[in-house]
């Protein structure tokens, strides 16, 4: 191998050297993705396009190039793509042996109106209390330079609004998908809102994927790109990845720009182009930071060791908070991605580091056996989630709109299964707190 990039900083300086090539590259690695699952799926706005084929299209693009510039070890590019096989081939199994739905496939129309509302209003209420809490503890999300950092100590908030946030996206749709117009912006407008205050990058399009899916399987059918024509696919797919631009540029443009960019390093800024642009490159690059700070000279090899792989999993159940007081486990420290971050640029007290992405999970976690086991497991998993979901059509707004949720957060687990795991159970408890039947009815009340 030739000289290794030491730092984030110099790899965007070798990117930006071979920027074209580093192009074709993503938008290939995308495309093959997309056209190895797009089928079955929710036609174009399928969240496992943005989950997998773009975030690891555009990381196996970088990893090429790395490969193409000899910065990487012949057990490095097998490890990575043989552990990507191994999943799409495990996705693929889930999706197309015939087994039994998880799922009851259909609902009589107009069915269970009056629960759908009920959790509406649950909905609406739980969020508003819980977002009032968030703003007067911690302050706006944009005033922070990690969000990490700043719900230490109350990280059970965002925790609930996270799953509340999609469902409420669902279920705003299943309410006023037949009112007017008006109250139509409204509901666009509180989501904007619920999006923003969750501080994550994408936390927009990803309530936007869970009113799409939400609206799928309220219908008694999917919608069908194969009875259209090539004219109004492509407008459909133009549409759909100017909204998407539109929602990143905006977020990226609303908050601090110059501090993140100041983060990246200025010598690998891009003249000529707005602010928001780089900073939607850099972004887009950053998919695979976990293979361009670890991979070269097989550093995460070397420098990663995970002590108790059954505690770093299952950690994030509890929290870091828990692990620590209780169990002297500091969680957060003991990422993957964390621990990486720290090699680079040890000391920085910052909680930041890359996504824990699941094939190197996999490995550190389970080893190298264990790790084809884990990669096949999890492509399974979602595989037969989506093909269950498939099967479903004329759901009622309040199950939709939790399944709709559910097949998101179970797709965190290709940037980080432990996270998803907790995510689920969190999406449990809410989905409790919101469907359940109340201890006193009115009905019950007047009975007495």
């Amino acid at each position: 191998m030739s000289e290794i990039p030491v730092s984030d900083v110099e790899f965007l300086l070798l990117a930006f050297q071979h920027i074209g090539l580093l192009a074709i590259l993503m938008v290939c690695g995308c495309i093959f993705l997309y056209f190895a699952t797009a089928k079955p799926g929710f036609a174009l706005a399928d969240p496992l396009h943005f989950f997998y084929a773009f975030t690891f299209g555009t990381s196996y693009g970088v990893i090429t190039l790395l490969a193409i510039e000899d910065r990487l070890s012949l057990g490095a590019i097998t490890l990575i793509f043989g552990y990507g096989a191994l999943f799409l081939f495990g996705l693929w199994f889930g999706q197309f042996l015939p087994f039994r739905s998880l799922f009851r496939k259909s609902y009589p129309l107009n069915s269970s109106a009056e629960r759908t509302s009920l959790a509406f209003k649950r909905a609406l209420f739980l969020s508003a209390l819980l977002v009032s809490i968030y703003f007067f503890i911690v302050g706006s999300p944009f005033s922070v330079e990690s969000r990490f950092e700043a719900n230490r100590g109350v990280g059970f908030i965002p925790r609930l609004l996270d799953p509340l946030r999609l469902i409420i996206s669902g279920l705003l749709y299943a309410v006023v998908q037949r009112k007017s117009a008006f109250l139509k912006f409204l509901a666009f407008t509180y989501i904007v809102i619920l999006s923003l205050a969750s501080g994550a990058k994408f936390a927009l399009l990803e309530s936007a994927y869970a009113v799409w899916v939400t609206s799928q399987l309220m219908k008694p059918k999917f919608l069908k790109l194969e009875n259209t024509s090539k004219l109004k696919k492509f407008f459909l797919y133009f549409v759909v990845v100017v909204i998407a631009t539109i929602f990143v540029l905006l977020f990226l443009n609303f908050g601090s720009q110059a501090r993140e960019a100041e983060q990246y390093g200025r010598a690998a800024t891009i003249e000529g182009i707005p602010l928001p642009v780089e900073l939607l490159v850099l972004r887009i690059i950053a998919n695979a930071d976990m293979y361009y700070l670890g991979l070269p000279d097989d550093t995460f090899f070397q420098a990663i060791s995970i002590h108790n792989p059954l505690a770093q999993f299952f950690g994030p159940l509890v929290g870091d908070g828990v692990m620590r007081k209780i169990f002297n486990y500091p969680l957060s420290d003991s990422e993957i991605g964390r621990q990486l971050w720290l090699y680079w640029y040890p000391g920085d007290p910052i909680m930041r580091g890359p996504t824990n992405h699941f094939d190197l999970v996999a490995y550190t976690h389970f080893g190298s056996l264990g790790g084809v086991v884990f990669c096949f497991f999890l492509g399974g998993s979602i595989g037969l989630l989506r093909r269950s979901m498939l099967k479903c059509h004329s759901l009622p707004g309040w199950k939709a709109a939790i399944l709709s949720a559910l097949y998101l957060r179970a797709l965190v687990s290709l940037l980080s299964p432990s996270l998803s795991l907790a995510y689920l159970i969190d999406l449990l408890v809410v989905s409790f707190l919101l469907t359940c039947k109340p201890i006193f009815s009115r009905n019950k009340l007047m009975s007495k």
